[in-house]
């Protein structure tokens, strides 16, 4: 049983390359009232996998991942009580070279709210191609056939529309509100305000 009396709550998803993690860097530097779990590595270390071992998980079977993300999401939110607003860094959809596959669980009833980070496809594909390039991280989130560029824009497009669409599911399925941030590159400093204005509003309406 997840205990209530701890601080709140919040679900931070998000394709792959929409700046998830830039986005959270960016709002630890600007407020210290949150704590952030990013999800990924987190789930890794829970299964006992190398960091940045996303070969690995990614053909580690489905029927496993979801049982061991939805004990791991349990023990996250069930722990000590937080003196900070936890924020937990995650997928709604787990994409791998255009299959994708429901990445949440009925854990997301313990969340007081849902966000979904959101960009242009363009710029996401933009991130993509640059971390490609630099080596920091291979992004398998395409069919290996797939190799034009408005090919891919297209699939962006459609990756982040199924992304909206299943978090409004989940807020209409446990009656928690969720909010889309817009990630532009040059305007995230506004966005993680957005976050943070987002976060007391239902604070203080469940305190009401």
């Amino acid at each position: 049983m997840i205990n209530n009396q701890q601080k709140k709550s919040y679900f931070i998803g998000g394709i792959s390359g929409v700046g998830k993690s830039t986005f959270l860097n960016e709002l630890a530097e600007a407020s210290d009232d949150f704590e952030i779990i990013y999800g990924s590595k987190y789930f890794m270390k829970w299964l006992g996998l190398k960091d940045d071992d996303y070969e690995a998980l990614q053909s580690m079977p489905e029927d496993i991942k979801n049982k061991e993300l939805d004990k791991m999401m349990r023990h996250i939110l069930n722990g000590k009580q937080n003196k900070k607003t936890l924020l937990i860094d995650a997928h709604y959809l787990r994409i791998n070279e255009g299959k994708i596959s429901d990445a949440t669980g009925n854990w997301v009833r313990f969340f007081n709210g849902l966000f979904v980070l959101n960009c242009e496809p363009k710029e996401v594909l933009r991130r993509i191609d640059s971390d490609t390039l630099n080596a920091k991280k291979i992004r398998k989130i395409f069919p290996s056939n797939i190799i034009d560029s408005n090919e891919k824009l297209k699939l962006l497009s459609y990756y982040l529309n199924k992304t909206i669409y299943t978090a409004k599911k989940l807020s209409n399925k446990f009656n928690i509100p969720y909010f889309i941030i817009q990630n532009k590159r040059d305007k995230m400093k506004e966005a993680v305000k957005e976050l943070v204005v987002f976060t007391k509003t239902i604070e203080k309406h469940i305190n009401l």
